[in-house]
């Protein structure tokens, strides 16, 4: 009767242990995280005129001002999306909020070859930077997931704490 009553705990132990590697599977590999991050992305696009939606403008932060726009569904925070503008480029960021354990950060960096009120003018440049945050830590979301160094994390951190706070005090 103990060796049933063993056996059976150990089956159980067995099962629930493989459930939850499973579950973190998801964030073991850049391909599972590829494949989340493309989903939840696709997803936004998809149902972005159903979530609500709360805007800031900020003017005095560049020549031209910025703008940003939280997405929500049931009051849970879908993405933000901002844009700050400048004569001569502009700077657009975009926060994914996959799940509690993952998020998925783009920078791009737009410049003009003159400014934006000559006739004309074309995009020189466009540079896009792509993290994720895993678990709380940052990566540079590339097939080898290189941790960003401390100082590099912490300020993009602190500017998506910024954009969210500027949306939550909008209310």
């Amino acid at each position: 009767m103990k060796r049933k009553v063993f056996l059976i705990s150990m089956v159980f132990l067995i099962i629930v242990i493989s459930i939850s590697c499973s579950k973190n599977d998801n964030l073991s590999t850049f391909d599972s995280i590829k494949k989340n991050v493309n989903a939840y992305v696709q997803y936004c696009k998809e149902n972005k005129d159903i979530f609500q939606t709360k805007e800031v403008g900020f003017n005095d932060i560049s020549s031209e001002g910025g703008i940003i726009n939280g997405y929500y569904f049931d009051n849970q925070q879908k993405y933000i999306k901002v844009g700050i503008f400048g004569e001569m480029g502009k700077k657009l960021y975009y926060i994914y909020f996959v799940n509690e354990l993952l998020t998925y950060f783009v920078i791009t960096d737009i410049q003009y070859d003159k400014p934006i009120y000559e006739e004309d003018f074309k995009v020189l440049e466009e540079d896009t930077n792509e993290y994720v945050i895993i678990k709380g830590k940052m990566f540079k979301y590339e097939i080898k997931l290189e941790p960003l160094d401390g100082v590099a994390e912490y300020e993009y951190k602190l500017l998506i704490e910024g954009f969210k706070e500027a949306l939550k005090d909008s209310c």
